[in-house]
């Protein structure tokens, strides 16, 4: 074999070890980090309204906003000025109200925020109302929770809660450390 092949072939051999070891090199390399999503819009509704059906057919609550704004990034849903009624056989009996509600990503849970007003409507209509800063709701039980402080006025009362539970259904109020006065 002459000199020049022989350096040709070390050359080549060469080239090829180095070109195994950049591979390997590049393998066990850290990943690229993924760019993280931005917490962007795919969609919005102006003007929503939504409602909810028992399986006979019956309409058991009803959400509405001026604006209802979906991301997908985490497949929360905002809502602008939301209102949320339930609904009994005999029609609407509580309706919810605030400037801002967040959905969750799997639509069991809104959070409602921003000057929260519920209120008896319906047979008492406009009886008792309860104001708060923030509810947490739980649509398809008829139920909300907070542990802000709640303003609840009747005629002749008004009662301050450290909290509150509230069975929509069975039209049962539990109230945390509640203090209040009545006046006849």
């Amino acid at each position: 074999m002459s000199r020049s092949t022989l350096i040709l072939i070390m050359v080549i051999a060469l080239l090829a070890a180095l070109s195994s070891w950049l591979s390997r090199e590049q393998e066990e390399a850290e990943p690229v980090a993924e760019r993280p999503q931005r917490h962007i819009p795919d969609y919005y509704i102006a003007g929503f309204n939504a409602a909810a059906y028992s399986a006979d057919g019956i309409p058991r609550h009803r959400l509405s906003a001026d604006r209802m704004t979906h991301f997908t990034d985490d497949g929360t849903t905002q809502l602008v000025h939301p209102q949320l009624a339930f609904i009994d056989e005999r029609g609407e009996t509580w309706q919810l109200d605030a400037g801002r509600g967040e959905v969750d990503s799997k639509g069991e849970t809104l959070l409602l925020s921003d000057s929260v007003n519920i209120r008896r409507v319906g047979e008492a209509a406009n009886t008792i109302e309860f104001k708060t800063g923030e509810l947490t709701v739980h649509p398809t039980q008829q139920f909300a929770t907070t542990h802000t402080p709640v303003t609840i006025t009747a005629p002749g009362s008004q009662i301050e809660a450290a909290g509150l539970d509230a069975y929509f259904a069975e039209e049962r109020l539990v109230l945390h450390s509640a203090r209040g006065h009545y006046a006849p």
